[in-house]
């Protein structure tokens, strides 16, 4: 029928279907495989979830918290003490006396000779294998430093020409030089290895001294050389051109004034300090202010000697306080070179006597010559004379911080301990012991000499002085002169050249060549002896001392103010105290008496700082304290309007002293509180409703205390803050939107840093911010009361982090392990119920991670770093809370291993991600890995496997990070090599919070004690990164887009149908929480963005 309907089909026809066919189906084909190609590039990448998880359990992400505050906008708000400690090495010693080699640390000298009388003290030796245990503790009671050992040859080169002198000394990094006659250079390295070289001149070298970084050496005739080595010296220039050059312009009689104004503006205020300069008769007494400018000129005018014939004398160098390098050479005729290699000068004092000696100090330049001359220059510019009671040709001068020896030809000696004032030495006693030296040497000298001519003299610490005459004798005294002694028992040898060097050494050069040294120690005390044995070569000595000023004079630039200082009216009205404080605070507080003497006349002085500011004082108005509150006050007060304020204080007095508080600095007046204070400690409060418009941005702003009545009172933990973080203590800058996390990193909690003093966590149940000073530099740093601290990781439902640095002592570890686990009878339980704590931490935290680090920066090898971990699992685990809470410890070994092996008993070991470039795809993050887990140290009893690691920082160091950049790193590894990874977090008032901290937060809390799946891409591709976790039917899936374009995938094997689904941008930010709707869906990533998916898989 159908045949009948259509007719015959003929062959043909199907041919033509067929051909037909083809042609459709050739470019599907091709769509459908350049499609597939596509996807395979990475357009939609497809991934599916492994059936079994890793054994491992991941602890997750976590934070560490880098800064924090309570929101107060007072600084230095407790009065606290500054803390210095010392970390000794024990030389040799008794059942009582210590013997210590004096330190080559500049810290070392900037204490006074009794600072350290009454600081705490242990000693701990060490045995063979690394095992620490505490030897004795207690309170020094005698410190005597610089005390001289034996002098000990040393073994010179022998290539020395004979008849060789050595006329100067200095030391740079355990490295010596000594320049001597012949222009010949002789180098010490570590007092062990000795190298002779020569000045391409081949002059008489007459000084040696460091600037900068390398060697300066001058001759006689005036040619400066450096060199960084020891051995090679250049020609710098010589002083020679400096008088070729006022030859030819020697009608000019320009000429510099030294007078009392232009040295007050170069040098100091205490310049103010004019005195009278003692000479000969045929030189006029001179008083400071009446000096002119005929008494130094810039370009000679003596005819006396040619000036290319000039001999040079001396030469040293100083940084002053911008830390530029300054040097200067003294010489015949009252001639001076000053300068930096570069720009220098040429002056001639008028007087034209000879310079012979010049030394310096952090002040300045000190310069002693012929006929009476003493002068001090801040920097070549000025001068003025010093008061030196005595007439004498002096010959040397010495000085050591900022006091100045300066002997004589005559027997003559003066001294100063400020640089100022100085008083002379002279007394029989040099007498004679002079004439006792020439009647036992009669047969070698030929004349008697009763007035010893010096030639080299040396201030050492502890009231001791080296004197060397012309003849050699050694002179010593340890009473500040009063009287003195012959040091012939230990140096036998006749010497004409005494030098004390920074490393604790005392050196001395003999009239044939030789060197000998003595090395010098400090000897300590302590206020009982040893029960048994002694102390011995290798034990270690701390020490720690509490002072209520800085030792030295903070670094400040004369238009600022130190922050936190306070500036009072009248500076001799207040001090720092350690015998009050207020209820459950510090160790301090503010005393002021107000029974001294009135206000200064406009003019407000720094209470640690010294600084004195000129400030307007009202007429009438009582003693005033002020604080210049800092930008993070000042953007607080343009944002809020209500303030609290809170202080405890107490008054001893008849009636009652007043209490004003007010602000300068405001556009607007506001009501001021005023509160009258008697009998003992008790809280004040109020509040301040500053209006937003009344800051003024030209005029810095001043909290102002005014005080009015009779007696002495006492202040300490003042509070200024908004009315909303009143109370709050570090829970202030807390809020329902901060990230959480499961591990929170406590690195705020200072536990044995060398920066706070023992136990300060413990020490006060308030936050506080207290000043550690580094030499001339000072800065606040907060301390956080642990309790607090612990209840801001329950707050977070986080598992604690803290972290044990190396100056932890015996008893701060065990008062820690009962102060976290001790029960509530205890001491210290007490306390911890005090502070606010509800029960035992093991009771509260599942684990608790004790890192053991040297963030101190004391050990200086691996051997210590690992004995010093080991030292502190064991006495935490030698303690009675030990055994009952010791499942719930994790102890972290947070050493930076040298040699790459890790040896100590800790669980894990931690280190620092430092996220230095983009991971643009897997590749990058392959090489990522690989160069970090080539940088973990190697456990040798862990075959070739490593320690599990946990990061505990994560330090971003560009600007162009992205948020896939810090996940994908802190999970590429999580489960193998690494069990937990933390990012840095600030909760401080004015922190910027991190960007990628919700994202973090959010996988953090979720993975946290789940297995890790392995996820599987149908195809390679190089742009995304999935990683999964599970535990039971929970799972969260994490989605990371590596490239720098948009991006999708897909998840076949699993249905996600029901899971919350998070979505990220590159810079962090959440643009999406939403419910997956479908079976198979399709993800979307931008560029370095992040997609989290969590839930409860279906049961089918």
């Amino acid at each position: 029928m159908f045949k009948q309907k259509y007719g015959r089909i003929k062959k043909r026809n199907f041919v033509v279907l067929a051909i037909c066919l083809i042609v459709v189906l050739i470019p599907v084909l091709a769509l459908y495989l350049f499609s597939a190609k596509k996807v395979e590039s990475g357009n939609i990448a497809d991934f599916s979830v492994s059936d079994q998880a890793s054994r491992q359990v991941v602890q997750g992400l976590g934070f560490d918290v880098t800064a924090i505050d309570d929101g107060n906008l007072i600084k230095n708000n407790s009065f606290e003490p500054l803390v210095y400690k010392q970390n000794l090495l024990i030389d040799s010693g008794s059942d009582e006396i210590i013997k210590v080699a004096m330190p080559n640390d500049s810290t070392t000298r900037i204490f006074e000779e009794n600072f350290f009388i009454d600081a705490n003290a242990e000693v701990f030796a060490t045995d063979s294998k690394g095992h620490r245990t505490l030897k004795k503790s207690g309170k020094v009671k005698e410190y005597l430093s610089d005390q001289i050992d034996d002098f000990r040859p040393l073994s010179l080169p022998s290539d020395l020409p004979r008849n060789i002198r050595w006329n100067s000394i200095a030391e740079l990094d355990e490295k010596v030089v000594l320049g001597g006659s012949k222009g010949y250079i002789l180098s010490i390295d570590s007092f062990s290895n000795t190298t002779l070289s020569r000045l391409p001149s081949e002059e008489q070298v007459i000084g040696v001294c460091v600037f900068t970084d390398f060697f300066l050496a001058l001759d006689e005739n005036g040619n400066f050389y450096k060199s960084s080595d020891s051995l090679k010296w250049e020609l710098v220039f010589r002083a020679s051109d400096h008088f070729l050059l006022i030859q030819s312009e020697k009608n000019s009689d320009d000429e510099i004034i030294a007078s009392t104004s232009e040295t007050e503006d170069a040098v100091t205020s205490d310049n103010e300090k004019s005195t009278d300069v003692i000479t000969d008769d045929t030189t006029e007494v001179v008083a400071l202010e009446d000096i002119t400018p005929d008494d130094v000129t810039e370009k000679t005018e003596t005819e006396e000697k040619p000036s290319g014939d000039i001999k040079w004398l001396d030469l040293s160098s100083r940084v002053d306080d911008q830390g530029n390098s300054i040097f200067m050479a003294v010489g015949e005729n009252g001639f001076i070179i000053y300068g930096n290699l570069e720009e220098n000068h040429v002056k001639q004092l008028k007087a034209a006597q000879n310079i012979n000696a010049v030394t310096s100090n952090s002040d300045g330049f000190y310069l002693a010559g012929n006929n009476s001359l003493a002068f001090y220059s801040y920097d070549g510019e000025n001068y003025r004379y010093l008061d030196v009671p005595q007439k004498a040709n002096w010959q040397t001068v010495s000085s050591l911080g900022n006091q100045i020896m300066i002997a004589g030809d005559q027997g003559q000696v003066v001294f100063s301990k400020d640089g100022y004032s100085f008083d002379s030495l002279n007394n029989e006693t040099i007498s004679e012991l002079s004439l006792r030296y020439s009647e036992q040497n009669y047969g070698n000298q030929e004349i008697i000499v009763i007035k010893p001519h010096f030639i080299s003299c040396s201030i050492l610490s502890n009231d001791q002085f080296v004197l060397l005459d012309s003849r050699g004798m050694l002179f010593f005294s340890d009473n500040l002169g009063e009287t003195w002694k012959s040091l012939d028992d230990l140096a036998a040898k006749n010497f004409n050249l005494v030098k004390r060097l920074p490393s604790g050494r005392l050196m001395m050069t003999g009239f044939d060549g030789s060197v000998e040294y003595a090395m010098m120690g400090l000897v300590i005390k302590l206020d009982s002896k040893l029960e048994q044995g002694e102390y011995v070569n290798g034990d270690s000595l701390v020490l720690e001392q509490v002072s209520a000023s800085p030792v030295m004079q903070p670094r400040i630039e004369e238009s600022e103010t130190l922050t936190g200082d306070w500036y009072i009216s009248n500076p001799s009205a207040a001090k720092i105290q350690l015998n009050h404080n207020a209820p459950g605070g510090g160790r301090a507080a503010l005393e002021i008496d107000l029974s001294q003497s009135s206000n200064a006349e406009n003019e407000f002085t720094g209470i640690f700082s010294q600084q004195i500011i000129e400030q307007q004082i009202p007429q009438n108005s009582g003693l005033i304290i002020q604080q210049k509150l800092d930008d993070t006050a000042f953007s607080s007060i343009k944002k809020n309007t209500i303030f609290n304020f809170e202080f405890w204080a107490k008054a001893y007095t008849n009636d009652f002293i007043n209490l004003n508080l007010s602000f300068a600095g405001l556009n607007l007046p506001i009501e001021q509180m005023n509160k009258n204070i008697i009998g003992d400690w008790k809280k004040y409060q109020g509040f301040f409703v500053i209006p937003k418009n009344s800051i003024r941005d030209d005029k810095p702003l001043w909290l102002q205390i005014e005080l009015k009545g009779s007696g002495k009172l006492y202040l300490d933990n003042l509070w200024f803050g908004t009315a909303d973080n009143s109370g709050k203590n570090i829970l202030a800058n807390f809020s329902d939107d901060t990230p959480k996390s499961s591990i929170l990193r406590l690195d705020f909690i200072q536990i044995g840093s060398k920066e706070y003093h023992s136990e300060s966590w413990l020490s006060s149940e308030r936050f506080y911010t207290v000043y550690h000073q580094n030499q001339t530099e000072i800065k606040l740093q907060g301390q956080a009361n642990l309790a607090k601290s612990m209840e801001l990781c329950n707050s977070f439902n986080a598992n604690p982090w803290l972290v044990i640095d190396s100056q932890a002592s015996d008893s701060e570890l065990k008062h820690l392990m009962q102060y976290l686990f001790g029960q509530q009878n205890t001491p210290l339980g007490e306390l911890r119920t005090e502070h606010g704590a509800i029960s035992r931490y093991s009771d509260i935290f599942n684990q608790i991670y004790i890192e053991i680090s040297d963030k101190n920066g004391l050990f200086e090898n691996d051997w210590q770093r690992k004995s010093y971990v080991d030292w502190v699992i064991q006495v935490l685990s030698e303690t009675p809370e030990y055994s009952q809470v010791k499942k719930n410890l994790i102890f972290v070994d947070g050493m930076q291993y040298k040699e790459n092996i890790i040896l100590s008993d800790a669980d894990y070991h931690a280190s620092d991600f430092n996220l230095d470039y983009s991971i643009n795809n897997l590749t990058d993050l392959e090489q990522f890995n690989s160069g970090f887990s080539e940088s973990l140290p190697r456990d040798p009893g862990r075959g070739t496997a490593i320690r599990s690691e946990l990061i505990r920082q994560t330090n971003q160091n560009f600007a162009e990070i992205r948020l896939a950049d810090v996940i994908v790193t802190a999970l590429s590894m999580m489960g193998d090599e690494i069990d937990a990874t933390l990012l840095n977090l600030e909760l401080a008032t004015d922190s910027v919070k991190s960007p990628y901290a919700h994202c973090y937060g959010n996988i953090g809390k979720a993975i946290s004690g789940m297995n890790q799946y392995t996820l599987n891409s149908g195809f390679e591709q190089e742009n995304i990164a999935a990683y999964a976790y599970g535990s039971g039917n929970k799972r969260t899936i994490v989605l990371i887009n590596l490239s720098e374009m948009s991006a999708s995938c897909q998840i076949f094997n699993v249905n996600l149908k029901g899971f919350r689904q998070s979505v990220y941008d590159g810079k962090g930010l959440l643009l999406e929480q939403s419910e997956v709707r479908h079976r198979k869906s399709v993800y979307s990533l931008l560029p370095g963005g992040v997609i989290v998916l969590e839930g409860t898989l279906e049961t089918e």
